[in-house]
């Protein structure tokens, strides 16, 4: 493997300890665990979305291979407080949550930690900062972040998005009123950074950075000296 700690060198070094895992497939639009069990859960391939139990109709958090859901219950005992579910079909590791703590116990594992907390944390990062984004620039940023998120690979000059990432979908991980989004998508369109294409969004994420980059430097600008 290249990447040390990644998600399927934790496969192997969960295989090493001879620890069970439950393999499965969940179909598109499915739970993908239910309450009060003790596993936690390895997106191994697919693409799912995160949805706050006390807000789910909005999408917290769109995931993708590698990510580790229900991993809290292994810092503190507590109960997720997201419900994840199949945008696709995806394939599903999980592990008991007393092997995944006991084998972390040991110092040549501790980056598994580091690894799976930056994919927990990333994803709330991204909402968090989301939230705070100029409203006019909004939508180009949440394209940027999903194609980072899912580590979309580039084809020619664009990112191509899975058709299971739909307009709806990034609309409600957008958070944006149905007016709003659907005015910043038209003007992303025009201006040739987005494009759909065999029922996938196609985005030129160059061009989102260059936009950004703009918008922090007319806000610089205008900022009082």
């Amino acid at each position: 493997m290249e990447t040390l700690f990644s998600y399927e060198e934790f496969i192997v070094m969960m295989k090493k300890y001879d620890f069970p895992v439950k393999s499965e497939v969940i179909s598109a639009k499915k739970k993908i665990f239910e309450e009060n069990n003790d596993y936690v859960s390895l997106l191994v391939s697919g693409v799912a979305a995160g949805y706050l139990k006390n807000r789910p109709k909005e999408i917290f958090s769109i995931i993708g291979k590698g990510f580790f859901m229900g991993y809290s219950k292994v810092l503190d005992n507590n109960q997720e407080f997201i419900d994840y579910k199949t945008l696709s079909d995806c394939i599903i590791y999980s592990y008991r949550k007393e092997d995944i703590q006991y084998a972390l116990s040991f110092s040549e594992n501790y980056g598994f930690q580091y690894f799976i907390m930056k994919s927990v944390c990333s994803a709330m990062f991204d909402k968090a900062i989301l939230l705070h984004q100029p409203l006019r620039h909004h939508l180009a940023t949440v394209f940027k972040n999903i194609v980072e998120i899912l580590a979309v690979e580039k084809v020619e000059h664009v990112y191509i998005l899975p058709k299971e990432v739909t307009t709806s979908v990034i609309m409600g991980y957008s958070t944006l009123s149905r007016s709003s989004f659907y005015t910043q998508l038209l003007a992303l369109r025009e201006a040739g950074i987005i494009e759909k294409n065999n029922n996938c969004w196609c985005v030129d994420l160059d061009l989102i950075n260059q936009l950004l980059a703009e918008e922090n430097e007319h806000m610089k600008v205008a900022l009082p000296t």
